[in-house]
């Protein structure tokens, strides 16, 4: 496995063979089980450090494109929104949208989601009551956002485990 810093993207491909490495201070790993579609086309693991690239700029703060899947419409994006800013339903959250408080927060009509929280809006007809507002805290927000693989289309295409 590649050496991975704080920060990294890893997408390993249905059926590969991994085996995690930490360095002596350790790690936190977040681990997205039946996250690739056997539409998927990688053949080899996919690392991004997102914390070296710029994204492109948006309205909002800023997002850099860490994967995407013409045939399920799965789009996986590093965004930094930022503080008071909204992060806004965009064609693709019609289908699931899924958001990972990597750093900062995200706050909703009813909630505050810190670092590590996890937000997941189904697939349906948009926008949602909770999902209308989303913005970002007074120190902005650092989001994993995964849209468009919730369709019930998208997830037929998912390999189910064996039992």
């Amino acid at each position: 496995m590649e050496n991975s810093p704080a920060g990294t993207y890893v997408r390993n491909p249905i059926g590969s063979k991994h085996e995690p490495w930490v360095d002596d201070d350790g790690c936190t790993i977040l681990v997205k089980l039946l996250q690739m579609s056997e539409t998927d086309h990688l053949t080899e693991p996919l690392y991004i450090h997102f914390d070296d690239q710029k994204g492109e700029s948006t309205e909002f703060g800023s997002q850099r494109e860490l994967y995407h899947n013409q045939a399920t419409g799965e789009s996986v994006h590093m965004c930094l929104v930022n503080p008071g800013m909204s992060l806004p339903i965009g064609d693709s959250c019609r289908n699931g949208e899924e958001l990972f408080v990597y750093n900062g927060s995200l706050i909703t009509e009813e909630e505050e989601y810190t670092k590590w929280g996890w937000i997941r809006f189904p697939a349906a007809t948009y926008p949602l009551p909770k999902r209308t507002l989303l913005k970002a805290g007074t120190t902005g927000a650092q989001v994993y956002r995964k849209t468009g693989h919730l369709a019930e289309s998208a997830m037929a295409t998912y390999p189910l485990p064996k039992r």
